[in-house]
C-alpha cells in the first residue's frame, strides 16, 4: 500500500466516487458555504460544517483553520460514492491522504472500523443569530439560543465556540456570554462576587487580528448534552444600558460539537 497527499475542493451537487484500488482518509475539512455543508459517504452524513467555523482557507478576516477531525476522520473506501450537500456552487475542501491499495489488498482494519462508525458519530455544529432590537438595561440578560438534544442523539461540545453581540456591524464588548445546562449556569452563581458570564471576546466570531486572533474553545471544559436535556446560551450586559444606534442589534453564537446517534 502506498500513501499520497490529499488536498482537494469538492463542489456541492457533484457525485464523486473512489476507484477500485483507492481509498480516501479525510483528516481536515473546510467550506465557503455560510449554510450547512454536509459530506455524505454512500449516502450517509459523516460531517457537517459551515464557513464561519471552518473556512476553505485561513485569512486575516477569519483566522479559524480547517476543522481537525482527529479520531472522527472520514474514510471513503474503494468503489464508494460521496458528495457534498449544501448551497449550489459552494465547496468543501478536504485534506488528508489517499491510500493506493495493491491488487487484492483490503482496507486496513482500523479504517474499516471508522468507516462503519462514521455515520453514527461525527462533527457537526449548532448556531443561532438573533435579531433583538429591544433596549437591554445594565445587568440585563438576553436569551439567544436554546438547544434541546433530540431523542436518539447525544452531543458533546468540546471544540470551537464563537459568540458576539453587534450593533449593525459594530461589536459590543460590554456583553458576556453565559451557558446553562438544564437552567444551571456554567460559571459563578453570585453576581456580587464576580461579573457573570464569560468574556465574549475570548470567543471571537470569528477570530481576527482586530478583535482576538485566538479561537475560543470548550476543550478544557466539555459539555455533554443527553436526549431531552437543554443547553441555553445567553448574553448578559455587564455595562450601562444598551440601545442600538444602527438598524438592528444581533446576538449570535456557534458551537462545534460531536453528534452521536445512540443505539436503539
Amino acid at each position: 500500500m502506498k500513501t499520497y497527499r490529499l488536498d482537494k475542493e469538492l463542489v456541492v451537487g457533484t457525485t464523486y466516487y473512489t476507484e477500485a484500488d483507492k481509498a480516501l482518509v479525510i483528516l481536515e475539512a473546510g467550506t465557503d458555504d455560510t449554510a450547512k455543508n454536509t459530506l455524505k459517504v454512500a449516502g450517509v452524513p459523516c460531517l457537517e460544517i459551515t464557513s464561519d467555523a471552518a473556512p476553505l482557507h485561513q485569512t486575516n478576516t477569519n483566522l479559524n483553520k480547517l476543522l481537525q477531525l482527529g479520531d472522527l476522520q472520514v474514510v471513503i473506501p474503494p468503489d464508494t460514492t460521496f458528495y457534498i450537500e449544501g448551497t449550489a456552487s459552494k465547496k468543501m475542501r478536504i485534506r488528508g491522504f489517499i491510500l493506493d491499495l495493491a491488487g487484492g489488498e483490503m482496507l486496513p482494519a482500523g479504517y474499516k472500523a471508522r468507516y462503519d462508525a462514521q455515520g453514527k458519530k461525527f462533527f457537526s455544529y449548532i448556531s443561532k443569530s438573533l435579531t433583538y432590537d429591544t433596549t437591554v438595561g445594565a445587568g440585563g440578560e438576553v436569551d439567544c439560543y436554546e438547544f434541546t438534544c433530540p431523542t436518539g442523539e447525544k452531543w458533546r461540545f468540546d471544540n470551537l465556540m464563537m459568540a458576539a453581540v453587534l450593533d449593525d456591524s459594530t461589536l459590543k464588548d460590554q456583553f458576556n456570554v453565559r451557558l446553562y445546562k438544564q437552567d444551571t449556569p456554567f460559571d459563578n452563581l453570585v453576581s456580587s462576587k464576580l461579573v457573570l458570564g464569560m468574556e465574549t471576546l475570548a470567543f471571537p466570531y470569528p477570530p481576527k487580528e482586530s478583535v482576538e486572533s485566538q479561537p475560543g474553545t470548550l476543550k478544557e471544559t466539555p459539555i455533554d448534552v443527553l436526549p431531552g436535556e437543554t443547553l441555553k446560551v445567553t448574553f448578559i450586559n455587564t455595562g450601562s444600558s444598551f440601545t442600538k444606534s444602527g438598524t438592528h442589534a444581533y446576538y449570535k453564537v456557534l458551537l462545534v460539537g460531536i453528534k452521536e446517534y445512540l443505539a436503539k
